[in-house]
């Protein structure tokens, strides 16, 4: 006879096992669906998803110290500096220091490099480092500011900066035939701010690159303001520029005795200074205290919150360092180590931060994750403004010999992070005429709103400066191919790598689903016995 309860006992235990086992499986799909890649509100952060690393530059010549910007419509544009040679009659060449430059549209495949500045060099190679900068302020032009002796400021319509027919306006920026660095900021009034240094001579330091601002109410037709900002009786090098909300203009920038090629002898110090009122007038400097006495490599950020951050090398224990300003830059914290981060010494170096849609602020070194270690990484750290702290630092590259040097960022769309830097190859660390320095460039996507752009908001261009004077490309048959440029390089990226990538991603995401189907499976297993 068929015991009654005990079907009974049966059916209510099925009834329960299957209650659970659709209760996990809906659990685990909305995990899956509904998971995170990165923190928001205060959840935990996940690692950054880098894509494969890609070299977007020839190596010979040497290739070096880029810069890299995105416009509204989500265009990259990446500029460094380089040199072309020319063959001209009986086979004797001429050598011209160049400003190369590249777009893409989508970071997979990038346009053939092509030299849109240049300057005669009775060298080879880039002899005089262009150093260029390039911005894009939602208005269809790209700008730029480079060297040649002087610093120069140009602007082009960004849809013509790949035609040999566009004729970008230049104008020169500094006043005298030693210049070195720049950089260039706009605020919410179009007004533009530039930075750039140049020697000051004086019977106490001949050689002093003093920190100099300009301003431009019209689009960089006039600049009339000119300021001495670092005033003291040192050089100054490696500048940055950050403009906050209320229009205040904050800077950075590393000082020391020299400026000359670029490079400050110790011992140096980071150096601040801010103007509440667009430029007409400036505070002190005031420096970053070091623990240890140096510093370099300085960064400055800002978050959603209008929080400021600033960071640098901190010597000679090579930690990292970051300060934060909650009242727009009167008064700053402590200086506390990033956790995880230690920097390397370099002249020649300097970090990156911007901020995301979400308010976070992004940062990108060359350095090590302890001090024993002897491979060099290009390493990437958040800022939240939610937590207020940094997230464990991921790993972009590693180069066992090789030297990564002078990261750069930009943000598309408010979530793309996209980051360029170069290399110097280990056997000609710093022999940038033998060597094979090369640029590079790699994309996150971040968890942060996306900022999508509507071509009928894009305000008409306003009015341009007058050409004061044109510099072309130079007349060289190769100029989107320069001499030495090897046709072998890969310059886009590998897709097999990109798709191991995502593939990897999945399966990080896919791993609870399986691991609760799994539990499924074995409950059932169970209750049969």
């Amino acid at each position: 006879m068929i015991n009654s309860r005990n079907i009974n006992q049966t059916k209510v235990r099925r009834n329960i096992l299957w209650t659970v086992v659709m209760f996990l499986l809906i659990s685990g799909s909305l995990m899956f669906l509904a998971s995170p890649s990165y923190a928001q509100d205060g959840e935990e952060e996940a690692d950054v998803v880098w894509t494969q690393p890609i070299p977007i530059s020839s190596s010979r010549p040497s290739s070096w110290f880029p810069d890299i910007a995105v416009d509204e419509t989500g265009m990259i544009h990446v500029v460094w500096s380089s040199g072309v040679s020319v063959v001209v009659a009986d086979g004797m060449q001429d050598a011209y220091d160049v400003v190369m430059y590249t777009s893409s549209l989508d970071g997979l495949t990038w346009n053939d490099p092509i030299d849109i500045f240049s300057s005669p060099n009775p060298g080879y190679g880039a002899y005089e480092v262009t150093r260029p900068t390039v911005h894009s302020f939602r208005e269809g032009v790209l700008n730029m500011t480079y060297r040649y002796l002087d610093v120069f400021y140009a602007y082009a319509p960004i849809d013509q900066v790949n035609f040999a027919s566009a004729k970008p306006s230049v104008r020169q920026m500094s006043s005298s035939s030693s210049s070195y660095y720049s950089q260039l900021a706009r605020d919410s009034q179009g007004v533009f701010h530039l930075i750039f240094t140049e020697n000051v001579y004086t019977e106490q330091c001949p050689n002093c690159y003093h920190l100099f601002y300009r301003r431009s109410p019209d689009n960089g037709n006039e600049w009339p303001v000119l300021q001495d900002i670092s005033l003291l009786p040192a050089g100054s090098g490696k500048p940055q520029i950050l403009i906050d909300d209320k229009d205040n203009v904050h800077m950075v920038w590393e000082s020391g005795r020299g400026g000359g090629l670029g490079q400050l002898s110790d011992p140096t110090s980071v150096k601040y200074a801010v103007s509440y009122d667009s430029g007409d007038s400036w505070s002190l400097p005031f420096e970053f205290p070091s623990p240890g006495g140096r510093a370099r490599n300085p960064a400055l950020g800002i978050t959603g919150t209008n929080q400021l951050i600033t960071v640098w090398l901190g010597l000679p224990e090579a930690r990292v360092y970051y300060q934060i300003s909650n009242n727009r830059g009167l008064s700053w914290s402590e200086p506390a180590p990033i956790p995880g981060i230690y920097g390397v010494e370099s002249r020649l170096d300097s970090y990156a931060m911007i901020t995301d849609s979400a308010g976070n602020v992004h940062l990108v070194t060359v350095g090590r994750q302890n001090p024993q270690q002897q491979s060099l990484e290009i390493l990437h750290t958040t800022w939240s403004v939610m937590n207020e702290e940094w997230s464990d630092p991921s790993i972009i590259e590693t180069y066992p010999g090789d030297e990564p040097e002078w990261p750069r960022l930009a943000i598309g769309n408010g979530n793309q992070l996209h980051l360029t830097w170069f290399v110097r190859d280990q056997e000609h660390i710093f022999e940038s005429d033998a060597g094979r320095y090369q640029v590079w460039y790699a994309s996150a996507m971040l968890d942060a709103p996306v900022e999508e752009f509507d071509p009928e908001e894009r305000p008409e261009p306003t009015h341009q400066p007058e050409a004061v004077f044109t510099m072309t490309a130079s007349p060289a048959p190769a100029a989107t191919e320069p001499a030495g440029f090897d046709s072998d390089l890969p310059l886009n990226p590998n897709l097999e790598s990109m798709e191991s990538q995502i593939i990897l991603v999945l399966l990080r995401n896919l791993a609870p689903v399986a691991a609760i189907l799994f539990l499924g499976v074995l409950l059932v297993r169970l209750f049969k016995r």
